[in-house]
């Protein structure tokens, strides 16, 4: 009996220029230059709970109500609250991982 999935082949893509190619390789040497200046600590979209302000919601009624608005407007607001709500640049696990897995 088959499988009821079966993989699909990928479609081979023709090579890049090699002007794009080095464009793309000098991109990622800036790229990662920037990181190691800044030690590879940096702002993440639901780090608002790392801030003094948010540690002193525990006390609160309502905590949990508290603590996700503060969350949600950290990530959605277009100004970025983080100097103001004392909150240091973080590492972040994931993009650890995925610059030692190259």
């Amino acid at each position: 009996m088959a499988a009821p999935w079966t993989f699909r082949r990928a479609r081979s893509r023709p090579a890049a220029p090699p002007a794009l190619r080095q464009r793309a390789a000098r991109s990622l040497d800036r790229l990662a230059a920037w990181c190691r200046e800044r030690d590879y600590r940096g702002a993440d979209p639901y780090d608002g709970l790392a801030s003094p302000i948010a540690r002193a919601f525990d006390r609160l009624p309502y905590c949990r109500i508290l603590r996700l608005a503060w969350t949600q407007g950290f990530k959605h607001l277009p100004i970025d609250l983080r100097k103001l709500a004392g909150i240091p640049p973080l590492e972040n696990a994931k993009a650890l991982a995925l610059f030692i897995e190259g």
